[in-house]
């Protein structure tokens, strides 16, 4: 038998009868080669690196020389594999070699030894590593001229700080020195160099260029810029600038994470729907002498299932961490949107698909007002495009009036120039926002003020077993005619009862209304006019408790 180790006899000794016993018999144990793989770090920083495998050094049993090692991988929730990187290591006769796979993966490693005998040793104890997820964006200093906060994040913590390195076309590779700010969170600053137009690439520990954007001179002449995979267009006039200046086009991937306190990073809005990327355009500390055209790209599969109609062009308002809408114009046929614009920031596509808010309308719902000239206001809310103060109208009794509209506030108000006559009075509001979105408010009522007044309405006994009196007397003017309606607290309407001019009515239920009302809690209103016609609403709450 290969590889075996006799064994001639063995010596037994029984406790119970303090004798011993011997045995002898023939037969062999197979030794087999051991092996392990050398442990990687937790974490990598990089795609590639070197795996080492070999005989375990704790094994001291003698065998034959190992002939080949078998070595394989899996992926978490995977299945064992030799193959990788165009090679399969299933047999090979040496003990390292390199193995790339994708940021963000975990990957799990073992090794099996056959000797030259073919003794097939036990698989190893399995290895495992994460292999770091970087992501990387820039930000334009606001502060000093050309200068570019880079920020990485990584997925995983780090047992030192990432090598960032950035290169403008043409320029060696300038190494940026990185501090941790947070936890596995980076940041350098980065001085962009003049001279070398286009497009710039970032990679982090030598490994793959992570991150890219583009980098142009603009001086007093016309120029068109269009950054590397033609999202952004921007169309400068002749003597923009005064001087060559240094126009940087930086896609963000950067929503709701924190970099530096000197220049925030984007919030993705809640309302609006992000089309594309966001991309830092130039610096916010460039003055352009006179407005840019800016085109931004969208494709048809970012779009799918909202109307074009809803895109616009919005840029980052750092002050209120907010998206500002900017007025543009869409052209379907090539799928872009063009605008203008002042200043330098961040720019993107949003869809706004969310119609505005009518809160706080004021008088509220069946309220009786005191005042013949009652203000009636709305706030018109829209946190997407922003309400267009050309779409807001009110109607009181279907009549179209003028109200007025705070932008900064969002208030819609209207004050009537003469009294409104005693009674029921409805209003309406209708608004869109700046992208059509519409919203209408239809059918609010309120009572006007009339020569009848009841300041108060009430019943006894409250709660009450089987009858209760209303009372309702009036402070002003004469009842010439009454009813009372009744309902549950789920707003049904249970009867309506025909009350008297005197001001109180007594109401026996089982016995008048052959009704027999479960315990709980039920609304009551008192319907009164006067000889004029004039009408007033009183609510009351009556509890039965038997």
């Amino acid at each position: 038998v290969n590889s075996s180790v006799e064994f001639f006899y063995s010596e037994v000794y029984l406790e119970e009868s303090g004798t011993t016993v011997h045995t002898t018999f023939n037969g062999s144990v197979t030794i087999v080669p051991a092996s392990v793989m050398q442990p990687l770090n937790p974490t990598l920083g990089v795609t590639s690196f070197k795996l080492d495998w070999g005989p375990d050094p704790e094994d001291l049993n003698e065998s034959p020389p190992i002939a080949c090692y078998s070595v394989e991988y899996k992926e978490e929730g995977g299945t064992w594999s030799s193959n990788w990187g165009g090679e399969d290591h299933s047999c090979v006769n040496y003990t390292y070699c390199n193995f790339t796979g994708i940021a963000g993966h975990t990957y799990y490693f073992h090794c099996q030894a056959r000797d030259t005998e073919g003794n097939l040793g036990t698989w190893s104890d399995t290895i495992q590593t994460k292999i770091t997820k970087f992501v990387a964006g820039a930000l334009p200093d606001p502060i000093v001229p050309n200068d570019l906060i880079i920020t990485v994040l990584a997925t995983e913590a780090q047992s030192s700080i990432p090598a960032v390195k950035v290169t403008q076309s043409g320029a060696p590779y300038e190494t940026v020195p990185m501090t941790l700010i947070q936890d596995k969170t980076y940041s350098g600053t980065y001085h962009l160099l003049a001279g070398y137009d286009g497009q710039a690439t970032l990679n982090i520990n030598d490994g793959e260029e992570i991150f890219y954007f583009d980098v142009s001179t603009v001086g007093k002449l016309a120029a068109i810029l269009k950054n590397f995979d033609e999202r952004v267009k921007m169309e400068f006039a002749p003597d923009t600038f005064n001087k060559d200046t240094l126009i940087t086009i930086i896609p963000s991937e950067f929503f709701n994470q924190t970099t530096l306190s000197k220049n925030k990073s984007l919030i993705m809005p809640t309302q609006l729907l992000p089309v594309g990327k966001a991309y830092y355009l130039g610096s916010p500390n460039i003055r352009p002498n006179q407005p840019i055209s800016l085109t931004l790209n969208y494709q048809e599969e970012e779009i799918e299932g909202i109307p074009e109609s809803k895109l616009s062009i919005y840029v980052w308002n750092g002050a209120n961490s907010c998206w500002d809408y900017q007025e543009g114009r869409v052209d379907s046929g090539n799928n872009s949107i063009t605008t203008k614009i002042s200043h330098f920031q961040a720019y993107m596509i949003l869809a706004d698909t969310i119609s505005p808010l009518i809160n706080n309308v004021s008088p509220v719902n069946l309220e009786e007002v005191s005042n013949s000239q009652p203000t009636i206001s709305a706030t018109l809310i829209d946190s997407g495009s922003g309400i267009d103060p050309s779409t807001t109208s009110m109607s009181l009794d279907d009549n179209k009036v003028e109200p007025d509209f705070d932008p900064s506030s969002g208030v819609l108000s209207y004050t009537p120039s003469t009294p409104l006559s005693a009674g029921l009075h409805t209003l309406s509001i209708e608004v869109s926002d700046k992208v059509g979105n519409k919203t209408k408010l239809v059918g609010s009522h309120f009572d006007s003020p009339s020569s009848l007044v009841i300041n108060e309405v009430h019943n006894y006994p409250n709660p009450a077993t089987t009858f209760t009196t209303f009372v309702y007397i009036p402070s002003a003017g004469t009842i010439s005619s009454v009813k009372i309606e009744v309902y549950n607290l789920a707003g049904k309407h249970i009867l309506t009862l025909p009350g008297e001019n005197g001001g109180k009515y007594e109401w026996d239920w089982e016995k008048d209304s052959n009704l027999r009302l479960a315990n709980g809690v039920y609304i009551y209103r008192i319907v009164a006019s006067d000889s004029s016609g004039n009408t007033v609403r009183k609510t009351g709450k009556l509890a039965v408790l038997r």
